[in-house]
């Protein structure tokens, strides 16, 4: 078990470090932006509801999509299974895009 403050690490400990450490920040970040995405699509701190953010990214919207899906994937081929992120798209909602990538929301 390394002790809390280690002087002494060779130059093997230091580099496993820095890597092991930039990885677990990268997968943090990664978590991160996707609740905090999520939370502002789905539950939005302003009070509109998920069809107005998706109208205020006009074509966007469909870029988000799969830009939180290719996070997703990324980040749960490497996360425990307790810590995996989740549906992009909650229960009882449904998400389908037009030719130029606006997203129009329903309610199943």
């Amino acid at each position: 078990m390394a002790n809390l403050l280690e002087f002494d690490r060779t130059p093997q400990e230091i580099t496993l470090e820095i890597l092991k450490s930039g990885a677990l920040g990268c997968l943090n970040q990664i978590k991160g932006f996707t609740d905090n995405a999520l939370a502002v699509v789905w539950t939005n701190f302003a009070g509109l509801t998920p069809q107005q953010v998706f109208d205020a990214l006009n074509t966007q919207g469909k870029l988000l999509i799969q830009i939180l899906t290719a996070l997703k994937t990324a980040y749960n081929a490497h996360a425990p299974a307790p810590h995996q992120i989740g549906a992009l798209v909650p229960m009882g909602f449904q998400v389908s895009y037009d030719a130029e990538g606006r997203v129009t929301v329903t309610q199943t």
